[in-house]
């Protein structure tokens, strides 16, 4: 019942002052679902589900892949926070016509490797939201374990159409989310994860956020991406080749074109922890196309895993390499 769209997980195992989760190995999932919620005319049916059914659906699948994190676009549910079984979750809203919204999803019980029955608890107590609207929704989650500041964000699409954003539009909204992720405590930026649905086409122009494994043409949101790379430092660890395992990599069909839209941007200090990406077929009720998995290095340091750090925000690729 959800439509095709590419999606993306991320393992990321991090060390010392790098660290947002202490002790934790960090998985990331990324998902425009085109809707949570069926019409009233289906949710009768036998077929049909309603929102808690997919929500519950949803819950089952991120659990057995041990998603930490994840970012829906597009959901239309309503703002709200709510639990499932294994997952919290924070709504920011559909708009007046029942459009968009954003979902961030955090595990409630993040175990602790090497340490049976341990872990990590999680509620909405431990989450502020700074922004909170159907195209963006920027919070951070801060216990004394985990320190992560998150942004869904759905971008407009621009087609030369009267039924679609102009480029002023576009201007426009990716002007506002730079200006909303000031909002983000400046001891968090390196820690600032991205989930995002650009609707934009990057690898033609090359970076050390942004690499050039299968490239497409720089368009306009995607120029406007790679500036918000620069600006806060985030880089995007499916365009870089290196870390690329298998062939796929664009895997959302329009018409006769595969595209790559959707991704997840982190932290560049964190490329050279990240060893893999590469696409999986495995989330059954979503009926995905693909996501894609990064490996990341599981080290230690003299001092062990942190949660809190001082080291500055840096703007290297790490080993992640060029493509």
């Amino acid at each position: 019942f959800f439509k095709q769209k590419t999606a993306y997980e991320i393992a990321s195992c991090l060390v010392g002052s790098e660290m947002c989760i202490r002790d934790s190995p960090l998985n990331l999932f990324q998902y425009n679902v085109q809707s949570l919620l069926d019409g009233p005319s289906n949710r009768k049916t036998l077929n049909g589900h309603n929102d808690i059914v997919r929500r519950s659906l949803l819950d089952v699948e991120l659990q057995a892949l041990n998603i930490t994190f994840a970012g829906f676009q597009e959901t239309r549910t309503k703002t709200s926070k709510f639990f499932t079984e294994n997952y919290g979750c924070v709504c920011s809203g559909c708009d007046n016509r029942a459009n968009f919204g954003c979902e961030f999803w955090f595990k409630r019980k993040i175990p602790i490797p090497n340490k049976p029955n341990r872990f990590i608890h999680l509620t909405h107590d431990n989450i502020s939201v700074l922004v909170c609207e159907p195209r963006c929704l920027i919070l951070t989650l801060r216990s004394k374990a985990v320190n992560v500041a998150a942004a869904v964000i759905h971008a407009p699409h621009y087609v030369k159409s009267k039924r679609l954003e102009s480029e002023n539009t576009i201007k426009a909204f990716w002007k506002k989310v730079k200006s909303d992720l000031d909002a983000v405590p400046q001891h968090l930026l390196d820690k600032l994860i991205v989930f995002i649905d650009s609707n934009g086409r990057v690898g033609q122009v090359s970076s050390q956020f942004i690499s050039t494994f299968r490239p497409d043409e720089e368009d306009l949101s995607g120029s406007e991406m790679h500036q918000l790379c620069v600006q806060h430092s985030l880089c995007i660890p499916q365009t870089f080749s290196s870390l690329a395992s298998g062939h796929e990599s664009h895997t959302l069909q329009k018409g006769d074109t595969l595209i790559r839209c959707d991704f997840i941007l982190v932290p560049a200090i964190w490329l050279s922890k990240i060893s893999s990406a590469h696409p999986i077929h495995e989330f059954p009720s979503l009926h995905a196309v693909s996501y894609t998995h990064l490996r990341a290095h599981e080290t230690r340091g003299n001092r062990g895993w942190r949660g809190v750090g001082g080291k500055k925000r840096g703007g290297g690729g790490g080993g992640g390499g060029g493509g």
